[in-house]
């Protein structure tokens, strides 16, 4: 299985141009960018986000208070990966 398939490519990715005429500060620590430049970044994958959603479904349970949050995170990217192997077919 490929990476892209595995995790799914990413879920938000977006580019950044520095239409000014000087030159600006880049995202997450990456510098100045210069005028005309233009940055990209990834953003999560859509693995993450899927098991971000899915997280959010587990936790909206109201017996969740008292429960184990490891089993709750690995159950969250079971029903991730099950997705993507579903999108996958």
């Amino acid at each position: 299985m490929s990476e892209e398939q595995r995790y799914g490519g990413p879920a938000f990715q977006f580019e950044y141009h520095n239409q000014t005429g000087s030159y600006q500060d880049g995202f997450f620590g990456t510098g100045k960018l210069a005028p005309g430049a233009s940055q990209q970044f990834a953003g999560m994958s859509l693995r993450d986000y899927f098991a971000a959603k899915a997280m959010q479904g587990l936790l909206a349970c109201p017996d969740t208070k008292s429960g184990n949050p490891a089993l709750y995170a690995s159950n969250a990217y079971a029903y991730a990966d099950a997705m993507l192997k579903e999108r996958n077919k």
